[in-house]
């Protein structure tokens, strides 16, 4: 054989998103655990100026421990902001923290968390994938979003320029399966708010709304001990789902090495990948996906327009976000991250 049919052989048997997607394999074998013994070692913070223009300044893992921002307590990792100073013409000192290993698509991510920041005029929290890049335009999955007073998750793709990402339109509602209640399902719920949705749009991409109280405040209140969040990155699309602890699968909750998400209930969303996209390299895009911890103030989702309708400039009588968040640090008590453990699984 040629050297030329070699490399015809070899780029012919590279995945394209052109044809009929590639049949998923929904059985998962555990991989990796990070907890109270390794996490520090396993994630990062990156020390790096806030690429959404927003009032955090993201501090090194020293500084972070030191102020009190990062650490183990009773066996839980705490990840939070700065609020016992009071910055009038600064930023507020908070955490970005990164997984050190990337992971393609076959990964299955589960987050338990104890509790996620609370609902607070100003900040930003965010609970991601994406390349390891210090740029806010990386390709990136949004697991859970919350921004202010939102009582609902925003899950979002967002995919780098030029690559112009599509996914399936809405479903009809549909009924969530959960040993709790049945829930009805909006009908953006298993899609993008509309069709043909340019995922690389900046600083918004694809996006899926969650159900009322299922992030920030709802998420805690709802039931002691918090619950679950799970992200499967898959050839046919990327599924998203949250349990509250009473609702989590028993292979789950047992510790079970192994996994299946067929039988989990409907996801909270579902980004299906349309194969007929010529500009859509679903498989390089989200390739090398590392999990991010991210809590941030103000920044470009903070325009004038959002302060006001979300009743920020009522509820706090500032007139925009970065004069509250300097000068009321003793509000973010409850903006931290509080977290059992990060499994992470694979084919």
């Amino acid at each position: 054989m040629t050297i030329f049919s070699r490399l015809f052989t070899l780029f012919a048997a590279l995945p394209t998103t052109k044809g009929p997607p590639p049949t998923s394999n929904h059985t998962y074998t555990l991989q990796h655990i990070y907890n109270s013994t390794n996490f520090f070692d396993k994630f990062e913070f990156l020390n790096l100026p806030d690429p959404a223009t927003g009032l955090a300044t993201y501090v090194n893992v020293s500084t972070a421990q030191d102020l009190g921002l990062a650490g183990i307590t009773d066996g839980h990792i705490f990840l939070k902001a700065d609020m016992p100073h009071n910055n009038p013409e600064g930023k507020r000192d908070s955490i970005w923290v990164q997984g050190r290993e990337g992971f393609d698509a076959g990964t299955l991510f589960i987050i338990d968390m104890q509790s996620m920041p609370g609902n607070v005029c100003g900040a930003w929290s965010k609970l991601s994938t994406s390349q390891k890049s210090t740029t806010a335009l990386a390709a990136d999955i949004n697991i859970v979003q919350t921004q202010a007073l939102q009582d609902h998750n925003y899950m979002s793709l967002k995919t780098t320029p030029p690559q112009k990402c599509t996914f399936a339109p809405p479903q009809p509602p549909q009924t969530q399966n959960t040993n709790a209640s049945n829930q009805e399902l909006a009908t953006t719920q298993l899609g993008t708010f509309t069709p043909a949705t340019n995922c690389s749009e900046p600083w918004k991409g694809c996006i899926v709304q969650g159900i009322q109280g299922d992030v920030a405040d709802g998420f805690n209140n709802v039931t002691a001990g918090g619950g679950i969040w799970a992200m499967a990155l898959e050839h046919d699309g990327i599924r998203i789902w949250r349990f509250f602890r009473k609702d989590i699968p028993k292979e789950i909750s047992s510790g079970s090495g192994v996994v299946d998400v067929r039988g989990w209930s409907t996801p909270s969303a579902f980004f299906q990948y349309r194969y007929e996209d010529d500009n859509c390299d679903i498989f390089g895009i989200f390739r090398g996906q590392a999990l991010n911890f991210k809590i941030d103030f103000c920044g470009y989702g903070f325009d004038p327009g959002y302060w006001n309708t979300t009743g920020c400039a009522a509820a706090t009588k500032y007139p925009n976000c970065e004069d509250f968040v300097r000068e009321n640090p003793a509000v973010f008590g409850t903006v931290g991250w509080v977290v059992n453990e990060v499994r992470v699984y694979g084919h």
